[in-house]
């Protein structure tokens, strides 16, 4: 994962930064299930 950007601007309001994380979990989630199927 790249953190780059994240640490170029700082981020004020947590409520984004939440928002960013729980978007970033469901990329990482959905990734994983079409591994899985593809190895099936």
């Amino acid at each position: 994962h790249r953190y780059c950007g994240l640490r170029s601007r700082p981020l004020r309001s947590n409520k984004s930064h939440k928002v960013f994380g729980f978007q970033m979990h469901i990329k990482v989630m959905f990734t994983r299930y079409c591994r899985l199927l593809s190895i099936q």
